[in-house]
């Protein structure tokens, strides 16, 4: 049984054979090496916080709260003037 054995173990596992398969595994290797720092690199960029900010923190970065102010400021004034005319048209 076991000279049967060594028999099929020469007959599949030759030089040739050998040679075959370390390249398929160092190829292999090489690949999956560079799916992983495309991963690392793909994970690095969804965490971002520059790139991905939140949409309150772009508020509070790219819109001046000067610009809001005066903003609201004007749309009390635009508010209470037109209460203020429709005060005026209801009591006539």
């Amino acid at each position: 049984m076991g000279d049967v054995m060594t028999e099929t173990v020469k007959k599949y596992f030759t030089v040739g054979n050998t040679i075959l398969l370390l390249g398929i595994l160092v190829s292999q290797v090489r690949w999956q090496t560079k799916v992983d720092s495309r991963l690392q690199m793909l994970e690095s960029h969804a965490y971002d916080k520059v790139v991905h900010m939140p949409l309150k923190e772009k508020y509070d970065v790219f819109v001046p709260r000067v610009e809001i102010d005066s903003r609201l400021s004007n749309i009390e004034y635009a508010i209470k003037e037109l209460s203020s005319d429709i005060k005026k048209n209801f009591d006539n």
